[in-house]
């Protein structure tokens, strides 16, 4: 009997889980995803996690074009690839919430700059490693 009741439990238990609705991804603008990033900081300092990751995103509408003309892509295929322009998706995620942002290359450097500038400030509950500490050597 008692392990009917725990079975029961445990299946309105999956049930619940499965019912709500799960953070979606949401891509925003450069400065209200930064804005956003520094919420996100606040709220995870005493307890929780983020983290934030950076794609690489291809120009893919490039390699349908150069797919279609394969006579010229080869010829072309030398000079893109030096030519090529690459974006970046940054990534916020905590356990509630997803943010995103695409940044074109041209305005990469100012982004690294100011998210780097956020992430020195907000980033204070950081733990230092705990390093056993070694005798001085002696000189014999």
């Amino acid at each position: 009997r008692g392990a009917r009741v725990r079975l029961r439990a445990a299946a309105s238990a999956v049930r619940l889980r499965a019912a709500a609705p799960a953070e979606t991804m949401v891509q925003l603008e450069h400065a209200k995803f930064l804005a956003e990033l520094q919420k996100l900081f606040l709220a995870t300092r005493d307890k929780g996690s983020l983290s934030i990751t950076h794609k690489r995103l291809e120009d893919y509408a490039a390699k349908k074009a150069a797919k279609r003309d394969d006579a010229t892509a080869a010829t072309a295929d030398a000079g893109a690839t030096a030519k090529a322009r690459h974006s970046v998706m940054v990534r916020a995620r905590t356990e509630k919430k997803k943010l995103s942002t695409i940044v074109a290359d041209k305005d990469l450097v100012k982004f690294q700059v100011q998210l780097a500038a956020i992430i020195r400030d907000k980033a204070s509950s950081l733990k230092r490693k705990e390093r056993a500490k070694k005798p001085p050597k002696s000189k014999s």
